[in-house]
């Protein structure tokens, strides 16, 4: 399928723009949990530290109004999705069509069947209305969830789709392999379907989820994030930073692990957004550079920095824990070593298993003695 733009003679060169699915805008709103568009002009504010949130950019794009492709980009990083994922095609077009045309003829049809004073009292009628009930209307709309409770994998076709960034030719089959005791057409599905659109599938009938997933490397560590689509739209459920030294029985433990913590609560599942997990993981280089006050204080920054964002990053508070140790040991101060002693308690605090939180404690407790 192909963006809908606005083309000149057919030549896509000269296309304005591209725009975005108001059916698929929604439902990945919901799947990253983002209440409204200010709250989503906020998160773009945020990842890209700007001054001011970009409002008049997402009313542009939620309106169906053709933008470039940048701006596309930047409301799906927001929205923890891939822009071509949000696209209008030529399958959403006549249902928009039908509803552009409804609104056209709506105040035509009014004009020809009111007298202007009763169409004028109308209008006032419909604009005091609607400044009632749209802020409770805007808050109310997280509750109406498009996802279900959990996960349903049984008697369900599933394929995955190759992993794209590095080591996707590891990583695709221990994502098939974690899936493989749900779904008997899964085996080999990565390489049935290596170039297909995963919405072609689902709207196609091929699968009724396409599970797949995305990596970054970043020195010795590996940005990795898993989503799945299903006919509602695309959540992320599973997002983290691993060693690429990892073993393969690890990365399907963590795999497993997310499947089967989405059959149990799909709509609890609360992951880092990705371009913070890019930053985290980046920040991580700095425990390979030398042991200086001023990389171990930049190393603490940047933490720092992503904690505040997100102060559920479990991984970031027991990195920050660790940068911190190793600042206290530089500068021989007990006050930097009681920030470490706080940062390992938020990450335990967020959860005591994790592997990087039970690093940093014991990191903590070679330090203190």
């Amino acid at each position: 399928m192909e963006p809908v733009a606005d083309k000149n003679n057919g030549h896509a060169k000269r296309a304005r723009g591209v725009q975005a699915s108001p059916a698929k805008l929604r439902a990945a709103q919901l799947a990253a949990g983002i209440k409204s568009q200010a709250e989503l002009a906020k998160r773009i504010q945020q990842l890209e530290g700007l001054d001011k949130a970009p409002r008049s950019l997402v009313n542009r794009v939620f309106s169906g109004e053709q933008v470039d492709l940048l701006s596309l980009e930047r409301v799906a990083r927001a929205l923890n999705t891939q822009a071509w994922t949000l696209y209008l095609t030529s399958d959403d077009q006549p249902a928009d069509n039908l509803s552009t045309a409804q609104t056209t003829a709506s105040p035509a049809t009014a004009k020809t069947k009111l007298a202007p004073w009763l169409y004028a009292a109308a209008m006032l009628t419909l604009l005091l209305l609607a400044g009632h009930y749209w802020p409770a209307a805007e808050e109310a709309m997280p509750q109406l969830s498009a996802e279900p409770a959990a996960l349903q994998l049984e008697r369900k076709v599933i394929t995955v789709l190759p992993l794209q960034g590095e080591h996707s030719q590891l990583l695709t089959p221990l994502l098939e392999q974690a899936l493989a005791s749900y779904s008997s057409s899964l085996p080999g599905s990565a390489g049935r379907f290596a170039s297909a659109n995963p919405l072609q599938l689902l709207a196609d009938k091929q699968a009724d989820m396409v599970f797949t997933g995305e990596s970054r490397q970043f020195g010795r560590h590996l940005a990795l994030r898993l989503f799945v689509y299903q006919r509602d739209g695309m959540q992320q459920i599973w997002a983290g930073t691993v060693a690429v030294s990892s073993s393969e029985a690890l990365l399907l433990r963590y795999f497993s692990d997310t499947i089967a913590q989405a059959r149990q609560n799909l709509a609890a599942i609360a992951n880092p957004d990705w371009d913070l997990v890019l930053r985290y993981t980046d920040s991580l280089n700095y425990f390979e550079l030398d042991r200086t006050e001023q990389n171990i204080l930049r190393l603490s920054n940047e933490l720092s920095a992503i904690v505040r964002l997100d102060a559920r990053y479990t991984d970031a508070h027991a990195a920050l824990c660790s940068a911190l140790i190793q600042q206290s040991i530089l500068n021989g101060s007990p006050d930097t070593l009681q920030e470490a002693q706080l940062a390992c308690d938020q990450a335990a605090a967020l959860n005591p298993d994790a592997i990087s939180v039970l690093q940093a404690k014991a990191n903590l407790a070679r330090k203190q003695g």
